[in-house]
């Protein structure tokens, strides 16, 4: 097979036309593949390794050839969700996640990294947010990055959630950053203080270190749920 890529530091798709390219089978023996982004590449390599059909006898055949494939994705975003608050993963099954996402040609982890039940997070300035906030584990800036580059050599663009301003328990879970969050009766446990500067202090480090580290056009903040009577709990917010 000859493969031709014009552009191959492209690795994550922000654009739809980074993931097209073409594939030839004129016969036996002449295959091309050209893309003009290496992530359009990836997306080729995987159409063509899905041509092969199995056989009884252990070998492998294409059929229908001659074969002429012109693509690219209908939808930019294509995503898979992970939730490694409620149900801690390790490095391995969520690279074997990334995995099935390039087998899949899904583009996008959308990493919901934090929430209520746990912090498994460590950000340097802020260590006492994993430490008193973690079940089962918690990613050290190594882990992250290890998941970004596994993911972004695959195309795939990883994209962090950090559930705010409600589902905020898990950052009130140790001694200096108790009172930034409040108990909501038990409904969408925690919930930000937005009165404090110590609220601020801790959301201000939890984010300049996602930005620095995911380095992806976007963060999701979650923003879902917020109970307006916890609020009420405290005569400063109210």
């Amino acid at each position: 097979m000859t493969i031709t890529v014009t552009n191959g530091d492209q690795f994550i798709a922000t654009e739809k036309k980074h993931e097209a390219y073409s594939l030839t089978l004129k016969d036996e023996s002449h295959w091309t593949l050209k893309a003009d982004y290496y992530v359009g590449f990836l997306r080729g390599i995987e159409t063509f390794s899905q041509l092969f059909n199995y056989q009884e006898d252990g070998k492998h055949n294409i059929k229908g050839i001659p074969i002429t494939i012109t693509d690219s994705p209908q939808f930019l975003w294509r995503g898979l969700m992970i939730d490694t608050s409620r149900h801690f993963l390790n490095l391995d099954t969520i690279k074997h996640a990334i995995d099935g996402m390039l087998y899949t040609k899904l583009n996008i982890l959308h990493w919901h990294i934090v929430d209520e039940d746990s912090f498994p997070m460590y950000v340097p300035d802020a260590p006492e947010l994993s430490e008193g906030g973690n079940i089962g584990g918690v990613f050290s800036p190594t882990d992250l990055k290890a998941v970004i580059a596994y993911a972004r050599v695959r195309g795939v663009r990883v994209v962090p959630e950090i559930d705010t301003p409600a589902h905020t328990e898990s950052w009130g879970r140790n001694e200096k950053y108790k009172n930034i969050t409040l108990n909501c009766n038990g409904k969408y446990m925690g919930q930000f203080d937005p009165t404090l500067d110590l609220t601020w202090d801790a959301v201000s480090k939890v984010f300049n270190y996602v930005n620095k580290t995911f380095g992806d056009e976007y963060v999701h903040f979650g923003g879902d749920e917020v109970v307006y009577d916890c609020w009420d709990q405290r005569p400063s917010i109210k």
